[in-house]
């Protein structure tokens, strides 16, 4: 379930570059398990209920694409945030 535009205090959520087509930076919060995956094109989401084993997974996979696809996109409620300012959190 995707929710748009909905605010989420995701301030605290430390996030890291990574190297893909279409995904720039993802983040995660062990305590509340939150994934925030920011795309290229701005747009941010946050995933509820990730366990901790999936997004090391996620971060280890040779296609970060191929693997949310696989295992993260539609398979978690989901949260569209406000698009990402350029000059914050940068990883």
């Amino acid at each position: 379930m995707v929710v748009n535009n909905k605010s989420e205090n995701i301030n605290d959520i430390e996030m890291k570059s990574v190297e893909s087509s279409n995904l720039a930076r993802v983040g995660y919060d062990a305590d509340t398990m939150r994934m925030v995956v920011e795309f290229g094109i701005g747009s941010r989401y946050i995933y509820f209920g990730v366990k901790e084993n999936v997004y090391q997974s996620f971060m280890a996979a040779d296609s970060k694409g191929r693997f949310f696809h696989a295992h993260i996109r539609g398979k978690y409620n989901t949260v569209k945030t406000k698009a990402a300012r350029k000059d914050r959190g940068k990883g």
